[in-house]
């Protein structure tokens, strides 16, 4: 296992739209993983989100937001906009639904965590 630091890997952001988002709502926590779990190590972006960092290559492999609906999306409603819309569609169009709003979610991705200072976890965790 690699234990030196490991630097995000930005150009593997468009990666997410490919994985699995999961809202815990009893916790308020915003989940998006590869279906097939990899081990990686967590990066705090400036307290809004941890992102997830597979630890030999530097490919974002997920991102977990704490206080998604209560802070998060106060924070940024280009984003509560797209989730809102999500919400109330996902029961009719579940793939086209999420497919969109992770293309949204990826692009605003792109512009913050291109602005955000990362500070890496010391803890290496399974995906």
């Amino acid at each position: 296992m690699r234990m030196e630091p490991v630097t995000p890997d930005m150009a593997t952001i468009s990666n997410l739209k490919a994985f699995t988002p999961k809202y815990d709502a009893k916790r308020d926590v915003f989940f998006l993983r590869p279906s097939t779990p990899r081990p990686a190590t967590s990066f705090d972006c400036d307290g809004e989100l941890w992102l997830r960092v597979d630890v030999n290559t530097g490919e974002i492999v997920g991102i977990e937001i704490e206080d998604f609906e209560a802070v998060f999306l106060k924070r940024h409603p280009e984003v509560a906009q797209a989730w809102a819309e999500c919400k109330r569609l996902v029961r009719s169009q579940p793939d086209r639904t999420r497919e969109s709003f992770l293309v949204i979610l990826a692009g605003f991705l792109r512009s913050f965590l291109s602005q955000c200072s990362t500070q890496q976890s010391m803890e290496m965790l399974p995906a």
